[in-house]
C-alpha cells in the first residue's frame, strides 16, 4: 500500500481478547483518519499469538509496527505513552466461592464500620447527648432512649446508602455516584501501579 496520509492513534481503555487469541492493532488502538488507512493499519498484527498475562504496550512500538508496513503514513500519537493490557479472564468462577467472598467482605466492612462508629460515639459521649435530646423533645428523662437511638442508627445507614447512591447501582444514570467514582479511581491507581512495575521490570531486563 503506497497511499500517503495522516493517522491519529490512541490506546483503548481495555482489551477484549482471550488468552492466546490473535491481537491486531485495531484491538488495542483507537484510530482516526482516512478509512482505508485505518483499515490497513488496524489489521496489522500486534501479537500474532496473543498474550497470556498482563503486558505493557508502548506507543513507540505501535508506531514502529505501522511504519514498518506503511512508511508513507505519518502517525500522530494521542494520550498515554504506554498502556497495560490483560486478556479476558476465561476461568470458570465457582458461585459458592464468590458468595463466600462476598459474605466475608460484607461482614468485615460491617464489623469494621460498626466499631469505628462505636469508638467515635464513645469519644463524644453520644449516649449522654441522646438523653439530652430525648428530654428536650419529649419532656421525659430516660436512661436508654431506645426510640431515638434506633432512629439515629437507621438514619446513619440510610444516609451512607444515599450518599454513595447504593440504590441506583445497576441502573443507567447520567452521572456516576461517589462509590462508582471511588471504584474507578482505585482501578486506575492499580493500573498505573502495574504499568510502572512492568516498565521497571523491562528496564531491568
Amino acid at each position: 500500500m503506497n497511499k500517503q496520509g495522516i493517522l491519529y492513534i490512541q490506546f483503548k481503555p481495555n482489551l477484549r481478547k482471550r488468552p492466546g487469541e490473535q491481537i491486531l492493532i485495531k484491538d488495542i488502538m483507537s484510530m482516526y483518519g482516512d478509512k482505508e488507512l485505518m483499515d490497513a493499519a488496524g489489521n496489522i498484527e500486534a501479537f500474532p499469538n496473543g498474550i497470556m498475562a498482563s503486558t505493557r504496550v508502548s506507543m513507540l512500538w505501535i508506531i514502529g509496527l505501522i511504519n514498518d508496513r506503511m512508511p508513507e503514513v505519518r502517525v500522530y500519537p494521542l494520550g498515554e505513552a504506554s498502556a497495560l493490557f490483560e486478556p479476558l479472564d476465561t476461568r470458570a468462577k465457582s458461585p459458592v466461592f464468590t458468595a463466600v467472598k462476598l459474605i466475608a467482605a460484607v461482614l468485615l466492612f460491617f464489623i469494621g464500620s460498626g466499631l469505628a462508629i462505636m469508638y467515635f460515639h464513645s469519644d463524644v459521649n453520644m449516649k449522654e447527648t441522646h438523653r439530652i435530646i430525648y428530654h428536650l423533645l419529649s419532656g421525659e428523662k430516660a436512661d436508654r432512649p431506645l426510640l431515638l437511638s434506633l432512629s439515629y442508627s437507621i438514619g446513619i445507614g440510610l444516609g451512607i446508602a444515599l450518599f454513595f447512591d447504593v440504590f441506583s447501582l445497576g441502573r443507567k444514570k447520567q452521572n456516576p455516584g461517589p462509590l462508582e467514582l471511588e471504584l474507578y479511581q482505585t482501578e486506575k491507581e492499580l493500573e498505573d501501579y502495574l504499568l510502572d512495575l512492568e516498565a521497571t521490570r523491562q528496564e531491568d531486563e
